[in-house]
């Protein structure tokens, strides 16, 4: 069987704010680490509006020290949900 899956940086996907757009972001990283088997590193944009945290939502702990975690190796998957959009490559 092969090792954990690495999947993310969740590059320049805000997952601290108080919008629709970082609920999907937060929603979808979360169903990634529940799933166990997958790595994943978060790059918050700087925002000055990230007022979310753990005592919002006890999940959020989870989520939040991926910021910045190292993978084990090379992503294979990059996630890049920010507004507006940001398209050079990563």
């Amino acid at each position: 069987m092969p090792g954990p899956a690495a999947a993310g940086p969740a590059g320049r996907a805000a997952s601290s704010l108080r919008s629709s757009l970082a609920l999907v972001n937060r929603e979808l990283c979360l169903g990634l680490l529940g799933a166990g088997d997958v790595e994943l590193t978060l790059v918050d944009g700087q925002d000055p509006h990230h007022t979310l945290t753990e005592r919002d939502d006890p999940r959020f702990a989870a989520l939040f020290s991926r910021r910045g975690a190292a993978l084990s190796g090379p992503a294979d998957v990059t996630i890049r949900h920010w507004f507006p959009p940001d398209w050079p490559a990563a």
